[in-house]
């Protein structure tokens, strides 16, 4: 961790390569915020050593270097059709069918919120609503009202009384219904799903290493991810943040 110019992106590189020529066959992701980002570290890495192999997908061995939302699909490509069915099961509570249309985080909250017409303010609030779906229901895997009703929400600044959190639901499950039959999916959902399917296969991750760039910008969701990827062990994860440079 270190201010802007402190090279932690220097470092994250430079380990990048230790690790590669520790174990040649060895699987490395390399990933950041966005893809333009990615962009650069595929870049520096190749200035900092030619030699490195560029892996080309998920799994291959060398160094994979992608933004963090592509990981998640790339875990979605690679999995086949056990992807909709297991992981749909684990965040939606059933399998479902496969969604080619992805969506910002914030699409269709509007609509979702319309639904609870004369509730209080603070709830009937489409940015509310989405912050409390990714910050609260992907992550802990809510499917129902009543995982919902015991969900803890540390944090999130809105107290939810039981009626209150009925109605935050009804709306969550508005948004669902109409996500589904316009076959539509968000990037944090795919996350989500991303990790659950993983976590389904414990002895087959698909990396050996990640190393993790401006870390202060993931959410939740993306650290799931990143901690469904690689398996528990030694140099595992490593990553660089700095908190004042929050996007």
């Amino acid at each position: 961790t270190g201010g802007a110019g402190t090279g932690k992106t220097v470092v994250l590189l430079h380990r990048a390569r230790r690790l590669y020529g520790a174990a040649p066959t060895s699987r490395i992701v390399l990933t950041t915020f966005t893809k333009a980002l990615a962009g650069m570290l595929r870049r520096d890495l190749e200035r900092l050593d030619d030699s490195i192999p560029i892996a080309s997908s998920l799994a291959g061995s060398g160094v994979y270097v992608t933004g963090i939302d592509a990981l998640a699909a790339a875990v979605r490509d690679s999995a086949g059709a056990d992807f909709w069915s297991v992981a749909g099961e684990t965040v939606f509570g059933k399998p479902v069918a496969p969604r080619s249309s992805l969506v910002s985080n914030s699409h269709g909250w509007d609509a979702a919120a319309s639904t609870l017409v004369g509730g209080p303010i603070d709830i009937v609030n489409p940015a509310f609503l989405e912050a409390e779906y990714v910050q609260v229901v992907l992550p802990q895997r809510v499917t129902d009202l009543a995982s919902y009703l015991a969900a803890k929400r540390p944090g999130r600044g809105v107290s939810l009384d039981r009626a209150r959190r009925t109605m935050v639901w009804q709306a969550i499950e508005a948004y669902r219904t109409h996500a589904e039959a316009s076959g539509r999916m968000t990037w944090a959902e795919l996350s989500a799903m991303a990790s659950a399917y993983l976590e389904s296969r414990p002895q087959s991750s698909p990396a050996d290493h990640v190393l993790i760039d401006e870390g202060q910008d993931l959410s939740p969701l993306h650290w799931q991810l990143v901690r469904a990827v690689v398996a528990p062990g030694l140099n595992d994860i490593f990553m660089a943040e700095d908190v004042h440079q929050r996007i």
